[in-house]
């Protein structure tokens, strides 16, 4: 019984181009429904912070870039993921 291969004679499904694409985009269509369903009005509130080293002001943030900074990072993970399995196939294929 062979493995199922990806689309680059991998044996790891992140080496997939298409795999890595469709993930991506649903990533983005989830950003979009984040961005349009979260009311830009909501704001968190973070208080400052002061030190000899560091000041921070008091400031608002809207609530509508928390998922897609959440979103951003996972869509990086799939990136840095389809690049690793590139490299480990391909050398692997050299040895």
């Amino acid at each position: 019984m062979e493995a199922k291969r990806g689309s680059e004679g991998s044996l790891n499904p992140a080496a997939s181009q298409s795999r890595m694409v469709m993930a991506l985009g649903l990533l983005v269509v989830l950003g979009l429904l984040a961005w349009f369903t979260i009311d830009p009005s909501a704001t968190l509130h973070v208080h400052g912070y002061q030190s000899s080293l560091v000041s921070i002001q008091d400031r608002d943030i809207e609530l509508r870039w928390i998922p897609e900074l959440l979103l951003g990072m996972f869509g990086f993970r799939i990136v840095m993921a389809h690049l690793r399995a590139r490299l480990e196939s391909r050398q692997s294929r050299e040895s």
